[in-house]
């Protein structure tokens, strides 16, 4: 299941539920997040997220969204992140492929993502405030 620029994202999460999909892929973009619908993305275990350009991102809302650990591609381009934001994607289990482009991300942020092992690619295009070399030093890769 692929769904692409809803609006009602309360109403999108209610017919999932109802479908019972296993581990689908969601793509939200654009979209207003509610506080209650984090909570709802849990039950619904999606195995990828895109979540670019989404409004009403909160650091409790990306703290819920770290603890589902269906969870291996999460697109969060075009958000604002804090540290404690972060902080919680670091720290998700199955996380193979993350993309804060154009999310005015900085090197400082990237360093909650230094230990973490696991992820594949992390897209950090167009982030002007970010060193690659940097923060692939800070991942042991070679640059």
């Amino acid at each position: 299941m692929y769904l692409q620029h809803v609006r009602s994202v309360s109403q999108l999460f209610d017919s999932i539920l109802k479908e019972r999909k296993s581990k689908p892929r969601l793509c939200l973009i654009d979209c207003t997040f509610n506080p209650a619908d984090f909570e709802k993305l849990v039950a619904i275990k999606p195995r990828a997220l895109n979540l670019r350009g989404c409004r009403g991102i909160t650091d409790d809302g990306i703290r819920i969204i770290s603890g589902i650990d269906s969870i291996e591609y999460l697109n969060l381009d075009l958000t604002k992140l804090t540290p404690a934001a972060m902080r919680s994607i670091g720290m998700m289990a199955g996380l193979k492929y993350l993309s804060l482009q154009e999310s005015d991300i900085t090197d400082e942020l990237l360093k909650a993502l230094a230990n973490r092992r696991g992820i594949e690619t992390v897209q950090v295009n167009r982030n002007p405030r970010v060193r690659l070399c940097r923060f692939a030093r800070w991942l042991a890769l070679p640059f």
